[in-house]
Protein backbone atom coordinates (compact mmCIF):
# COMPACT_ATOMS: atom_id res chain seq x y z
CA UNK A 1 0.00 0.00 0.00
CA UNK A 2 2.74 2.47 0.13
CA UNK A 3 1.87 3.64 -3.51
CA UNK A 4 -1.15 5.45 -2.07
CA UNK A 5 1.16 8.38 -0.95
CA UNK A 6 1.15 9.19 -4.66
CA UNK A 7 -2.68 10.38 -4.03
CA UNK A 8 -1.42 12.27 -0.95
CA UNK A 9 -0.63 16.49 -1.97
CA UNK A 10 2.54 16.76 -2.74
CA UNK A 11 4.77 16.81 0.01
CA UNK A 12 7.00 14.64 2.80
CA UNK A 13 4.83 11.51 2.44
CA UNK A 14 3.80 11.84 -1.23
CA UNK A 15 8.08 12.39 -2.03
CA UNK A 16 8.81 9.59 -0.24
CA UNK A 17 6.15 7.24 -2.51
CA UNK A 18 7.94 8.78 -5.62
CA UNK A 19 11.17 7.52 -4.22
CA UNK A 20 10.33 4.21 -3.90
CA UNK A 21 8.49 4.05 -7.29
CA UNK A 22 11.26 5.21 -8.79
CA UNK A 23 13.80 2.26 -7.41
CA UNK A 24 10.66 -0.22 -8.46
CA UNK A 25 11.22 0.95 -11.88
CA UNK A 26 14.59 0.30 -11.91
CA UNK A 27 14.18 -2.84 -10.35
CA UNK A 28 11.54 -3.99 -12.49
CA UNK A 29 12.49 -3.66 -16.56
CA UNK A 30 10.96 -0.31 -16.79
CA UNK A 31 7.61 -1.68 -16.07
CA UNK A 32 5.76 -0.60 -12.87
CA UNK A 33 1.73 -1.46 -12.75
CA UNK A 34 -0.24 0.36 -9.77
CA UNK A 35 -3.70 0.12 -9.25
CA UNK A 36 -6.17 1.16 -6.65
CA UNK A 37 -10.49 1.80 -6.97
CA UNK A 38 -9.35 4.40 -3.83
CA UNK A 39 -8.73 7.17 -6.73
CA UNK A 40 -11.92 6.76 -8.09
CA UNK A 41 -13.27 8.11 -5.03
CA UNK A 42 -12.37 11.87 -5.33
CA UNK A 43 -11.27 13.86 -7.84
CA UNK A 44 -8.99 15.46 -5.64
CA UNK A 45 -6.90 12.29 -5.47
CA UNK A 46 -6.58 11.86 -8.91
CA UNK A 47 -5.08 15.74 -9.25
CA UNK A 48 -2.70 15.12 -6.26
CA UNK A 49 -1.90 11.63 -8.35
CA UNK A 50 -1.42 13.43 -11.86
CA UNK A 51 1.26 16.66 -9.87
CA UNK A 52 3.18 13.59 -8.17
CA UNK A 53 3.59 11.76 -11.64
CA UNK A 54 4.61 14.86 -13.59
CA UNK A 55 7.65 14.35 -11.38
CA UNK A 56 8.72 10.93 -12.58
CA UNK A 57 10.50 11.10 -15.79
CA UNK A 58 9.48 8.15 -17.99
CA UNK A 59 6.66 6.72 -20.29
CA UNK A 60 2.88 6.97 -18.35
CA UNK A 61 -0.10 5.24 -19.19
CA UNK A 62 -3.66 5.23 -17.51
CA UNK A 63 -6.24 2.66 -17.70
CA UNK A 64 -9.76 3.51 -17.17
CA UNK A 65 -12.80 1.73 -16.51
CA UNK A 66 -15.73 3.31 -16.76
CA UNK A 67 -19.06 1.98 -15.69
CA UNK A 68 -22.51 3.17 -16.13
CA UNK A 69 -23.13 5.81 -13.37
CA UNK A 70 -26.28 4.12 -12.11
CA UNK A 71 -25.14 1.12 -11.56
CA UNK A 72 -21.84 2.11 -10.20
CA UNK A 73 -23.53 4.55 -7.54
CA UNK A 74 -26.12 1.21 -6.43
CA UNK A 75 -23.00 -0.65 -6.26
CA UNK A 76 -20.89 1.95 -4.04
CA UNK A 77 -23.50 2.24 -1.97
CA UNK A 78 -24.24 -1.75 -1.41
CA UNK A 79 -20.94 -2.27 -1.05
CA UNK A 80 -20.38 0.13 2.20
CA UNK A 81 -24.18 -1.50 3.66
CA UNK A 82 -22.65 -5.05 3.52
CA UNK A 83 -19.29 -4.59 4.67
CA UNK A 84 -20.07 -2.30 7.27
CA UNK A 85 -17.45 0.17 5.74
CA UNK A 86 -17.41 4.06 6.72
CA UNK A 87 -14.85 5.03 3.86
CA UNK A 88 -12.53 6.48 6.23
CA UNK A 89 -10.38 7.38 3.19
CA UNK A 90 -12.66 10.35 2.22
CA UNK A 91 -12.16 14.16 2.23
CA UNK A 92 -13.64 14.75 5.96
CA UNK A 93 -15.83 17.40 4.69
CA UNK A 94 -18.12 14.30 2.65
CA UNK A 95 -17.30 12.45 5.44
CA UNK A 96 -21.54 12.02 6.58
CA UNK A 97 -22.15 11.23 3.00
CA UNK A 98 -19.24 8.75 2.21
CA UNK A 99 -21.08 7.13 5.77
CA UNK A 100 -23.71 5.62 3.70
CA UNK A 101 -24.53 3.41 7.27
CA UNK A 102 -26.83 6.46 8.55
CA UNK A 103 -29.29 6.47 6.04
CA UNK A 104 -30.32 2.63 6.86
CA UNK A 105 -30.93 1.23 3.08
CA UNK A 106 -32.62 4.63 2.12
CA UNK A 107 -30.72 4.66 -1.14
CA UNK A 108 -32.50 7.60 -2.83
CA UNK A 109 -32.27 9.73 0.49
CA UNK A 110 -28.26 9.16 0.04
CA UNK A 111 -28.48 10.16 -3.92
CA UNK A 112 -30.58 13.54 -2.72
CA UNK A 113 -28.02 14.44 -0.36
CA UNK A 114 -25.14 13.50 -2.57
CA UNK A 115 -26.22 15.81 -5.01
CA UNK A 116 -27.11 18.55 -2.79
CA UNK A 117 -23.01 18.33 -1.44
CA UNK A 118 -22.41 18.13 -5.43
CA UNK A 119 -24.23 21.53 -6.33
CA UNK A 120 -23.16 23.36 -3.38
CA UNK A 121 -19.46 22.73 -4.65
CA UNK A 122 -18.54 19.62 -2.81
CA UNK A 123 -15.42 17.26 -4.12
CA UNK A 124 -17.43 14.04 -3.63
CA UNK A 125 -17.77 11.12 -5.74
CA UNK A 126 -19.70 12.77 -8.39
CA UNK A 127 -16.76 14.85 -9.38
CA UNK A 128 -15.00 11.62 -10.31
CA UNK A 129 -18.11 10.09 -11.98
CA UNK A 130 -17.65 12.65 -14.96
CA UNK A 131 -15.03 10.50 -16.95
CA UNK A 132 -14.32 13.28 -19.47
CA UNK A 133 -13.35 15.36 -17.15
CA UNK A 134 -11.08 13.02 -15.25
CA UNK A 135 -9.96 12.42 -18.82
CA UNK A 136 -9.23 15.95 -19.87
CA UNK A 137 -7.59 16.22 -16.59
CA UNK A 138 -4.81 13.22 -17.71
CA UNK A 139 -4.62 14.51 -21.02
CA UNK A 140 -3.92 18.29 -20.37
CA UNK A 141 -0.87 17.58 -17.80
CA UNK A 142 0.58 14.54 -20.06
CA UNK A 143 -0.44 13.37 -23.54
CA UNK A 144 -3.84 13.08 -25.65
CA UNK A 145 -2.82 9.55 -26.28
CA UNK A 146 -2.30 8.28 -22.78
CA UNK A 147 -5.40 7.22 -21.80
CA UNK A 148 -6.95 3.83 -22.70
CA UNK A 149 -10.71 4.23 -21.80
CA UNK A 150 -13.02 0.57 -20.91
CA UNK A 151 -16.36 0.19 -20.53
CA UNK A 152 -17.07 -2.32 -17.71
CA UNK A 153 -19.85 -3.50 -19.32
CA UNK A 154 -17.60 -4.25 -22.42
CA UNK A 155 -16.41 -7.23 -19.97
CA UNK A 156 -19.54 -9.41 -20.72
CA UNK A 157 -20.86 -8.21 -24.20
CA UNK A 158 -17.42 -8.17 -26.09
CA UNK A 159 -15.07 -9.78 -23.41
CA UNK A 160 -13.17 -10.39 -26.98
CA UNK A 161 -12.64 -6.96 -27.36
CA UNK A 162 -12.12 -6.00 -24.02
CA UNK A 163 -9.42 -8.74 -23.61
CA UNK A 164 -7.74 -7.84 -26.44
CA UNK A 165 -7.18 -3.71 -25.69
CA UNK A 166 -6.06 -4.98 -22.10
CA UNK A 167 -3.33 -7.29 -23.67
CA UNK A 168 -2.32 -4.49 -25.97
CA UNK A 169 -1.72 -1.75 -23.41
CA UNK A 170 0.50 -4.26 -21.67
CA UNK A 171 2.35 -5.57 -24.84
CA UNK A 172 1.03 -9.45 -23.91
CA UNK A 173 -0.21 -11.64 -26.13
CA UNK A 174 -4.26 -11.77 -25.28
CA UNK A 175 -4.07 -15.82 -24.51
CA UNK A 176 -2.80 -14.80 -21.17
CA UNK A 177 -4.81 -12.01 -20.36
CA UNK A 178 -7.91 -14.60 -21.45
CA UNK A 179 -6.53 -17.23 -19.16
CA UNK A 180 -5.96 -14.92 -16.33
CA UNK A 181 -9.72 -13.71 -16.33
CA UNK A 182 -10.59 -17.41 -16.97
CA UNK A 183 -9.54 -18.49 -13.21
CA UNK A 184 -11.27 -15.46 -11.31
CA UNK A 185 -14.37 -16.84 -9.72
CA UNK A 186 -16.37 -14.33 -8.11
CA UNK A 187 -18.29 -13.32 -11.75
CA UNK A 188 -21.55 -12.85 -10.30
CA UNK A 189 -20.30 -10.47 -7.54
CA UNK A 190 -22.65 -12.61 -4.83
CA UNK A 191 -21.06 -12.94 -1.59
CA UNK A 192 -22.16 -14.62 1.68
CA UNK A 193 -22.33 -10.54 2.97
CA UNK A 194 -24.66 -9.80 0.20
CA UNK A 195 -27.46 -11.21 1.89
CA UNK A 196 -28.99 -10.84 5.82
CA UNK A 197 -27.38 -12.96 7.63
CA UNK A 198 -24.52 -13.54 5.61
CA UNK A 199 -22.42 -11.62 7.23
CA UNK A 200 -23.22 -13.37 10.93
CA UNK A 201 -22.61 -17.03 8.86
CA UNK A 202 -18.82 -16.20 8.22
CA UNK A 203 -18.06 -14.75 11.52
CA UNK A 204 -19.72 -17.94 13.19
CA UNK A 205 -17.47 -20.23 11.00
CA UNK A 206 -14.25 -18.51 11.45
CA UNK A 207 -14.49 -19.91 15.25
CA UNK A 208 -12.06 -21.76 16.20
CA UNK A 209 -14.37 -24.45 17.39
CA UNK A 210 -14.99 -25.36 13.82
CA UNK A 211 -11.32 -25.86 12.78
CA UNK A 212 -11.70 -29.41 12.83
CA UNK A 213 -13.51 -28.89 9.85
CA UNK A 214 -11.26 -28.52 7.59
CA UNK A 215 -9.15 -31.79 8.07
CA UNK A 216 -12.20 -33.13 6.31
CA UNK A 217 -11.19 -31.02 3.16
CA UNK A 218 -14.68 -28.69 3.83
CA UNK A 219 -13.49 -25.28 2.72
CA UNK A 220 -14.48 -22.27 3.58
CA UNK A 221 -15.31 -21.18 -0.11
CA UNK A 222 -17.62 -24.24 -0.16
CA UNK A 223 -19.49 -23.20 2.66
CA UNK A 224 -19.92 -20.26 1.27
CA UNK A 225 -21.05 -21.38 -1.70
CA UNK A 226 -23.22 -23.76 0.43
CA UNK A 227 -24.74 -21.10 2.54
CA UNK A 228 -24.79 -18.28 -0.78
CA UNK A 229 -27.10 -20.66 -2.66
CA UNK A 230 -29.34 -21.28 0.49
CA UNK A 231 -29.61 -17.50 0.97
CA UNK A 232 -30.06 -16.57 -2.74
CA UNK A 233 -33.21 -19.23 -2.36
CA UNK A 234 -34.71 -17.83 0.35
CA UNK A 235 -34.87 -14.13 -1.45
CA UNK A 236 -32.84 -12.39 1.61
CA UNK A 237 -30.82 -10.26 -1.06
CA UNK A 238 -30.22 -7.12 0.76
CA UNK A 239 -29.24 -4.88 -2.05
CA UNK A 240 -31.23 -1.30 -2.44
CA UNK A 241 -31.88 -0.39 -5.52
CA UNK A 242 -32.27 3.17 -7.11
CA UNK A 243 -36.10 4.71 -8.15
CA UNK A 244 -36.49 6.12 -11.36
CA UNK A 245 -36.79 9.29 -9.67
CA UNK A 246 -33.53 8.80 -8.80
CA UNK A 247 -31.77 7.28 -11.68
CA UNK A 248 -33.48 10.69 -13.37
CA UNK A 249 -31.77 13.07 -11.49
CA UNK A 250 -28.39 11.24 -11.73
CA UNK A 251 -29.05 11.18 -15.81
CA UNK A 252 -29.59 14.89 -15.78
CA UNK A 253 -26.16 15.24 -13.93
CA UNK A 254 -24.28 12.72 -16.47
CA UNK A 255 -26.00 13.48 -19.72
CA UNK A 256 -23.20 15.90 -20.83
CA UNK A 257 -20.22 14.76 -19.73
CA UNK A 258 -21.13 11.12 -21.18
CA UNK A 259 -21.50 12.70 -24.68
CA UNK A 260 -18.58 14.58 -24.30
CA UNK A 261 -16.82 11.01 -23.66
CA UNK A 262 -18.97 8.82 -26.32
CA UNK A 263 -17.24 11.39 -28.79
CA UNK A 264 -13.93 10.26 -27.81
CA UNK A 265 -13.60 6.17 -27.97
CA UNK A 266 -15.23 3.32 -30.02
CA UNK A 267 -18.13 2.61 -27.71
CA UNK A 268 -21.70 2.78 -27.80
CA UNK A 269 -22.14 4.16 -24.33
CA UNK A 270 -26.03 3.69 -25.34
CA UNK A 271 -26.17 0.38 -25.70
CA UNK A 272 -24.31 0.35 -22.21
CA UNK A 273 -27.20 2.14 -20.65
CA UNK A 274 -25.43 4.95 -19.85
CA UNK A 275 -26.98 8.21 -18.94
CA UNK A 276 -26.93 10.35 -22.40
CA UNK A 277 -30.02 12.50 -22.15
CA UNK A 278 -31.11 14.63 -19.50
Amino acid sequence: MWWRGLISKPGNYADQAIKILKDQYLKSNNVVVLTDEVISSSIQFLENLITNLTKIDTDIKFLLITRNQITFLESFYNHSMRSRVNAIIYPKYNYEISNRLKYEGNIDQWIDDLIKSYNRGDNNIISALNYDTVVSKINSSFNSNCVTVLPLEALSTNPQYFIKEIAALFKMDDSIVYNTMGKKQNVSGKRLNDYRFGTTIEKVFKLPVFSPFKRTGLSRNGINKFFVFILSSLNLDVNCRLSEKSKSKISGIFACSNLNLKAKIPFDLKKYGYPLTQ
